[in-house]
């Protein structure tokens, strides 16, 4: 078992990134920042205890429980302590044979890998999840002007079909693509490999109701996704 501190939910997830990028991205154009890698089994374990934690609460959003606890936040309340792998993962694993047999929610080696098959509708609530949080988060950055300012612009959304291909396309030729097309996913160790955007052999949503095809995908047909965040200037 890992045992796992959470401070402010699932932040500490998304820290690898340049300090005026919103957290977990790299930068694709003016006002479209992209997740460098697919929501992992970790960050969805993140999101699901934060949900319940606010529905314990009595909270139908995160959004609504920050403005209830803006001038006293108590520190139990935003940390954690929680053990890896977590009943939450557990309890919502899509029923894929595979995927069971291979322990692939409960294995920690397992622990970095993309959250795997879950409904789009999940997907989806958890961009908006991670808006409501980051927007939070920036906001209560006192020292840092141009975070606060932001803090009400940004979205993070699933991307589009075209999203994808310009990531791709762009950090490819801007040599920090890492593209997984060879390597069988569940034998993939990715915190050995270098940071940059990652092009799994998985589909990912998109907002559309295309997925998008990655190379290298088997017969698993296995759906991840990552989202984008865009800051309306």
């Amino acid at each position: 078992m890992t045992k796992t501190l959470i401070i402010l939910f699932f932040i500490p997830s998304f820290i690898y990134c340049q300090s005026a990028n919103p957290p977990g991205t790299i930068k694709l154009n003016d006002s479209i920042y992209i997740d460098s890698t697919p929501i992992t089994n970790f960050m969805f374990v993140e999101y699901l205890i934060g949900k319940d934690f606010l529905k314990r609460k009595g909270f139908k959003s995160y959004e609504e429980y920050s403005k209830c606890n803006i001038e006293n936040k108590d520190s139990d309340e935003s940390m954690f302590d929680f053990e890896y792998p977590s009943p939450f993962l557990i309890e919502m694993s899509p029923s894929d044979k595979y995927l069971k047999r291979k322990k692939y929610y409960k294995d920690t080696i397992y622990i970095d890998h993309p959250i795997l098959n879950i409904s789009k509708e999940q997907a989806i609530d958890f961009c908006q999840w991670r808006t409501e949080v980051v927007k939070n988060l920036w906001f209560s950055q006192k020292s840092d002007e141009r975070k606060r300012d932001l803090s009400t612009k940004i979205l993070y959304r699933l991307p589009s079909e075209s999203e994808l291909f310009d990531a791709k396309t762009w950090f490819k030729r801007t040599n920090q693509l890492t593209n997984f097309k060879d390597k069988k996913l569940l034998k993939t160790y990715f915190s050995y490999h270098p940071k940059g955007y990652r092009v799994l052999p998985i589909f990912e949503f998109t907002k559309s109701e295309k997925l998008s095809i990655n190379e290298g995908i088997n017969n698993k047909n296995f759906i991840g996704f990552r989202c984008v965040c865009e800051i309306h200037k």
